[in-house]
């Protein structure tokens, strides 16, 4: 049984394979496994995993139609028999020592998760990404930390820079939601709940490379090619992973809080850039007279789990989901068609125009003169 495995979604990288590749089996730590899923390449990737899996006996290839990384992961899993889990991106590399540092400093520490820092590698112009989102990536904090609603604020949220105990992934079932985006925030998050300590270890041990045609470049890039709401889908799946362990009794209740509360700080951004000016103008005198208190979307959810009933708590997170899937969100959302357009808030219908008859009709508590 290998101490490490690490696990590769290769797509389409024939141009970066050989180097990401090459950074693995030349680490100085000898003990992994390597298992690369070939999500569904068009190109020569399939053709240069095999040529490494006859030369290198640690590599494993795995092979599935193109289903996207979050699949990807889930089925490399389950084929990992490491007691540590460590992810590279197919267009990334390791530093020689990576995996030596990471596995010593878990084992020296004694703590769940190790987190190193990252060279950023910029190809082209990074894809216009601004420089202050980019710094997200670095490491924040160095040394031991107890893992609190503090502490995960220095986390981030990608694979690439941590070491995890396999030991707690099969311990609570932690998994990748089916998503082509995002899918590494519910993973992490999911560990976060469940694992009591991390180091931030201050090293540059991983080379994250910042190309014109990766998925993210894309999420950044253009928004009409990106599914961005496969961001709030991924914390519906770690929210259902929250509720299933609050029914075994695995997990406090006060984590519900925590969810619903970045969950609706979430809401309130992605709802809030997807509308005009004007409509930004409605939405914020309709709220300055609506009797809502915002804290009501995290105490209904708490108060749910504090009464134990887990089967409502569930149904909240799924009609969600089933809402998200349309692109429309449950605090704020509009419905065009060629001849109307309609505005809701809080589920409440609040204006509704008729462009062939050039009218407006108003709903609610407010009057609003266009």
């Amino acid at each position: 049984m290998p101490e490490i495995s690490i696990l590769v979604c290769a797509y389409n990288t024939q141009e970066y394979i050989s180097q990401c590749l090459d950074s693995l089996v030349n680490q100085t730590f000898r003990d992994i496994e390597i298992i690369v899923v070939d999500d569904g390449s068009s190109d020569k990737t399939h053709t240069i995993l095999t040529t490494y899996a006859r030369k290198y006996p640690s590599i494993c290839i795995l092979h599935q139609k193109n289903a996207g990384p979050g699949v990807a992961r889930n089925f490399a899993l389950s084929h990992a028999k490491g007691k540590y889990v460590m992810f590279c991106d197919s267009d990334d590399w390791y530093e020689p020592t990576m995996c030596e540092k990471m596995y010593s400093c878990m084992h020296f520490h004694k703590v769940d998760l190790v987190c190193c820092n990252c060279i950023l590698e910029y190809e082209g112009d990074s894809f216009g990404r601004d420089k202050q989102k980019l710094n997200y990536h670095y490491l924040k904090f160095e040394g031991e930390k107890i893992i609190s609603s503090d502490s995960k604020q220095l986390i981030n949220l990608v694979l690439w820079n941590k070491i995890f105990k396999k030991e707690l992934i099969d311990k609570f079932n932690i998994s990748f939601p089916t998503i082509r985006e995002h899918d590494d925030d519910s993973f992490v998050s999911q560990y976060l709940y469940v694992a009591h300590s991390v180091y931030g270890l201050m090293l540059p041990l991983y080379h994250y490379r910042l190309r014109e045609k990766s998925i993210m470049a894309i999420y950044w890039q253009d928004p009409q090619k990106a599914d961005k709401w496969t961001h709030l889908q991924s914390w519906q799946h770690t929210g259902l992973f929250l509720i299933k362990h609050l029914k075994k009794s695995t997990l406090p209740i006060e984590y519900i809080e925590q969810f619903f509360t970045t969950l609706y700080l979430m809401r309130q951004v992605f709802g809030w850039n997807s509308f005009s000016e004007r409509d930004k103008s409605i939405i914020k005198s309709f709220i300055k007279n609506f009797p809502f208190d915002s804290r009501n979307y995290v105490e209904y959810p708490l108060y749910l789990a504090q009464q134990g009933n887990f089967d409502a708590l569930e149904q909240v997170l799924r009609v969600d989901k089933q809402i998200l899937s349309l692109g429309k969100l449950t605090l704020w959302r509009q419905e065009c068609n060629w001849r109307e357009k309609r505005l809701f808030i809080f589920g409440i219908e609040i204006y509704k125009r008729d462009y062939l008859k050039r009218n407006i009709r108003l709903f609610g508590i407010i009057r609003i003169r266009l």
